[in-house]
């Protein structure tokens, strides 16, 4: 299982915390797009895909979007020598 930030702690006029969707800047006050997460997710869904996993999907929360899937019969029999790290590497 996998997971992305969907959101991000502000606090209101009152001086309570209050989750705002979508990430932030690190280090501003800018936000980025609130469906953002979900394109992050997207991305990884394909990879899960290409990498041959079963019943992936990602399910949407106030502050996390979580990514799962059952890895490919042949991951269970052997592990493999390539990682998702170095495919993400690869592909950027």
């Amino acid at each position: 299982m996998l997971s992305v930030a969907n959101g991000y702690v502000e606090m209101d006029s009152d001086d309570r915390p209050m989750v705002i969707r979508g990430l932030k800047v690190p280090g501003s006050h800018r936000a980025v797009d609130p469906e953002e997460p979900h394109h992050v997710m997207r991305r990884l869904r394909r990879l899960m895909w290409d990498f041959g996993f079963q019943d992936v999907g990602y399910e949407s929360s106030v502050s996390d979007v979580y990514l799962w899937g059952h890895p490919p019969e042949a991951a269970r029999r052997e592990r493999s020598e390539i990682s998702l790290g170095d495919h993400l590497r690869a592909a950027s």
